[in-house]
């Protein structure tokens, strides 16, 4: 019997990346053909290296001045045309959209051809691609509880979020804490100038290890040659990495991130305590009320960017640091709030939509 294809669709960011590519191998292991139409960027080259794929980068309209708009619009248009014959080619037996803008010329032919598909939502507002597609989708997974959604639909599954199995692995031995601080795939520049300013003061008590993103928000060399080289020791910064990110997330005692739900459904997994930081540009401010549904039962720390301050940072930093109980928590909070397992029960519902037992 010949194995059911099945077209997933990631987008640019981490957000879309990596629940898809954790998706993919559980498919794969489940005797699923994966294919995987993404945009390109790094992370997304990084880790479907070893799938089948399509890039196809469609435009964003939602940009400013004439001429990016008209250079916007002619990337729909010719992202349109290519996804229809991407769709004619591989013929997939079910279309599966994590949203983001790569998604809607797929999903506006899958309506066309009276294609299956499914969408699954990370945020706690629906993006405007699912938004946009929700009426015609089969299955729409959410990571966070149904109701929590203003708008609510007979076929919406609270799924959760689709996150990494850790592996079981010792933490490392050292005589100080360690604290993690994470910008996303792309990096996040306010809070990690803000970390700066701080920087001599927790590299004298603490371990400091900075994943910078594609953005590489580092910190700067004359910074550097102010540190005591015991301090640079204590200081370790890398750009996004998968794999890289993995082992650090174990290891550490505190994670100070922003508010993307990859980021938090990695956090909780852990059972890590977190600060978070949520980016106040996100689209339709989604990382302020995730970070917000986390606080309301003290899962983490939440500062928003207008009122992050050096040391109000640093007072809430040393105040989970100092105590373990603080940080015990804030990680059982997070742990026991945020579902995890959404790969699994996805895959559940697609061997139910193919009769599969």
């Amino acid at each position: 019997m010949n194995k059911k294809k099945i077209l997933l669709i990631s987008s640019s960011t981490g957000g879309h990346a990596l629940p898809v590519f954790e998706l993919a191998k559980k498919l794969v292991n489940n005797n699923y053909e994966v294919v995987i139409v993404h945009t390109g960027s790094a992370i997304e080259n990084e880790v479907f290296s070893d799938f089948k794929s399509h890039i196809i980068r469609s435009g964003k309209t939602n940009t400013k001045g004439i001429a990016r708009t008209i250079y916007e619009y002619l990337k729909v248009v010719y992202s349109t045309i290519i996804s229809a014959l991407l769709l004619i080619r591989e013929k997939p037996n079910l279309i599966i959209s994590k949203g983001g803008f790569a998604a809607v010329p797929l999903l506006f032919w899958a309506k066309i051809f009276n294609a299956p598909f499914f969408i699954h939502e990370s945020d706690i507002v629906m993006g405007r691609s699912n938004s946009v597609f929700a009426d015609g989708a089969k299955k729409i997974f959410v990571s966070f509880p149904v109701e929590c959604y203003p708008k609510r639909y007979p076929n919406m599954i609270y799924s959760g979020l689709i996150i990494r199995d850790f592996p079981a692995k010792n933490r490392s031995s050292r005589s100080c804490k360690k604290i993690l601080i994470i910008g996303g795939s792309q990096g996040a520049r306010a809070l990690s100038d803000i970390i700066t300013g701080i920087l001599p003061e927790l590299l004298s008590r603490y371990v400091i290890v900075h994943s910078t993103g594609l953005g590489n928000y580092g910190i700067t060399p004359e910074l550097k040659n102010k540190l005591s080289e015991e301090q640079i020791l204590r200081y370790v910064e890398f750009p996004f990495s998968y794999s890289r990110l993995e082992a650090e997330m174990i290891d550490a005692d505190l994670i100070i991130s922003r508010a993307g739900a990859n980021a938090i459904g990695e956090i909780a997994k852990l059972g890590k305590p977190s600060i978070i930081v949520p980016y106040p540009y996100a689209a339709s401010d989604h990382q302020v009320k995730n970070a917000k549904y986390l606080e309301k039962v003290g899962a983490t720390i939440l500062i928003k960017q207008d009122l992050l301050k050096a040391d109000t940072l640093l007072e809430r930093i040393n105040l989970i640091m100092s105590d373990d109980r603080n940080s015990a928590v804030l990680g059982r909070n997070i742990n026991n709030l945020i579902k995890t397992d959404g790969a699994t029960v996805i895959v559940q519902e697609i061997n139910r939509f193919f009769g599969v037992k």
